[in-house]
């Protein structure tokens, strides 16, 4: 028979071969190789022609999870600068430090501001000083220093004064802004608990 294999149809495994109940022939497996790479083309092409009538010329691809499952993929925000968050990493560091409110809302709020390639907190082209930093989170001085202070002791964030000015430095094997950093910034976290080769 040259027609499609219909999955509609009632199949069973019999010996290794799939074998058609109603007609008793078995299917070759060139068959069903066939059939299921027309239904992924057809699919392919329903999902292309939705983003074409939505005035979207992505390329699909589909992507299978780690469960097995399958879903159809397309690039976002191209030419635009990102932020890589080690999110394995991220969710073992904040399951084993009792980190405050305070700390992860410094995270949560400088991680935007990360420069590449240093790592560092860079706001309106400037490191922000202890100024811009409590009126950024909206705390006292005093609980500025216990926050950077407390992030510091875990192993997130790093201070070096340069010239005079104090720089942080994130810690790019948590976040990076890019997927190379800076040696000097490196060399700063290099015995990390969360530099992979460390462990």
């Amino acid at each position: 028979m040259n027609k499609d294999l219909d999955f509609d149809d009632v199949y069973k495994f019999e010996d290794n071969r799939l074998i058609d109940t109603t007609t008793g022939e078995v299917i070759p497996i060139s068959k069903i190789e066939k059939t299921i790479t027309k239904n992924i083309i057809e699919t392919f092409q329903e999902k292309q022609k939705t983003l074409n009538e939505l005035g979207i010329d992505n390329k699909l691809r589909l992507i299978r999870a780690k469960t097995g499952q399958e879903f159809w993929c397309t690039e976002i925000k191209q030419g635009y600068t990102f932020n890589k968050v080690f999110r394995v990493e991220v969710r073992n560091m904040f399951k084993a430090n009792k980190l405050s409110i305070y700390a992860k809302g410094f995270i949560a709020n400088m991680e935007p501001f990360l420069y590449f390639p240093t790592n560092t907190i860079v706001i309106d082209g400037k490191n922000p000083d202890m100024n811009k930093l409590c009126e950024m989170l909206e705390v006292k001085q005093a609980k500025m220093y216990r926050v950077l202070k407390e992030l510091e002791d875990n192993e997130i964030i790093k201070r070096v004064k340069i010239n005079g000015n104090m720089i942080i430095f994130f810690n790019p094997f948590l976040y990076s802004c890019g997927g190379i950093v800076d040696l000097e910034t490196y060399k700063l976290f290099e015995k990390s608990i969360y530099n992979p080769i460390c462990k």
